[in-house]
């Protein structure tokens, strides 16, 4: 058996406050993988994908959200692939430069997207980030939530599922809710 990030449900809850209020349910003492079946016996498929953003170690709920926007992705959509393509490239090769990259497309970005809030979690996916201030010589550093990037791969996948056609909304919905069960398999 292989070492779990959360022993309960109720763990997970408890590191990411923010997690109860984006998830909408309450959390339990059941294992993971357990709540997980709950919810889908229950057709809280938007509630299980949304559990698994923060189930799912950071760097890996990232690519997870590329993989799944790039499947459900319009040809009108395909103006924002520099976002995605950015978080990706951060999760090929995990280095300072390209999660500071990833902040860039994602702040310079003209109106919020699914992929642009996929590149935010990437950059978000450190200790801290720098922003560069007005000053030529100056940058502010702060330090970042953990739950950030949790935040911005649920909100990504929620955004995009609002997008799609009601039928289609719950076929992507069943299809993430698997990949993310799939990833955590070869995580194992």
């Amino acid at each position: 058996m292989t070492r779990e990030r959360f022993g309960a449900a109720y763990d997970l809850f408890a590191a990411y406050p923010a997690a109860a209020r984006e998830i909408g349910v309450a959390p339990t003492s059941e294992a993971p993988l357990e709540f997980l079946a709950r919810l889908r016996r229950a057709r809280q498929i938007r509630e299980a994908v949304a559990f698994c953003a923060y189930w799912l170690e950071r760097r890996r709920a990232v690519w997870w959200a590329c993989q799944n926007l790039r499947a459900a992705q319009s040809a009108a959509a395909a103006l924002d692939s520099h976002a995605l393509d950015a978080a990706e490239a951060w999760v090929r090769q995990p280095e300072e430069r390209l999660r500071a990259q990833a902040f860039d497309v994602a702040r310079r970005a003209v109106r919020p997207t699914p992929a642009t809030s996929v590149a935010y979690a990437a950059a978000y996916c450190g200790p801290s980030l720098w922003l560069p201030s007005s000053g030529r010589l100056e940058a502010v550093a702060f330090v970042v939530d953990p739950g950030l990037t949790a935040g911005c791969v649920r909100g990504a996948l929620m955004m995009a599922a609002g997008r799609l056609a009601p039928s289609a909304r719950e076929e992507a919905l069943h299809h993430w809710l698997e990949e993310a069960l799939r990833l955590a398999q070869i995580a194992r």
